[in-house]
């Protein structure tokens, strides 16, 4: 088998143990509690420390200290645009007489689909130029992340 058949039979693997895991969590409230409050942080953290300590030492190598302003001015822009989108949320009453519309669950779904086949085709092959345990410590983010 080519290696191209293999990365994308792993993804589907990996995309049918995403969707099992999330199908658990719908069941179990305790259990997803709990990976929200702890799991959630937890992959937020090791994304940021890859991004401290490997790409932006390696961008400020490459494009000196107008790197650390935009990195400045993105932190920024991105901490007022969620700021923005919060204050814009309300809950009305006359919302909980409404039907549910189950088509944007349903582009959700689908779309997190093809993302999470993107990113198991794209960490698979990566996984090729690099070690195992490399490759294992990648795979548990992936999994963690989703």
């Amino acid at each position: 088998m080519s290696d191209f058949v293999v990365v994308v039979l792993a993804s589907i693997a990996a995309g049918l143990l995403s969707l099992s895991v999330a199908l658990f969590l719908l069941g179990s409230e305790r259990f997803s509690s709990k990976l929200i409050k702890y799991g959630t942080p937890f992959a937020a953290g090791v994304l940021l420390m890859i991004a401290y300590r490997d790409l932006l030492p390696e961008a400020i190598a490459e494009g000196g200290s107008e790197v650390l302003d935009a990195t400045l001015v993105a932190i920024i822009v991105f901490f007022l645009i969620e700021k923005g989108f919060k204050s814009f949320h309300h809950h009305h009453e006359e919302d909980k007489n409404k039907q549910d519309d189950t088509t944007q669950g349903w582009l959700f779904v689908i779309g997190d689909i093809f993302h999470n086949l993107i990113d198991g085709i794209s960490l698979g092959f990566h996984g090729f130029s690099m070690s195992f345990i490399d490759f294992l410590c990648f795979s548990l983010i992936f999994i963690d992340f989703r």
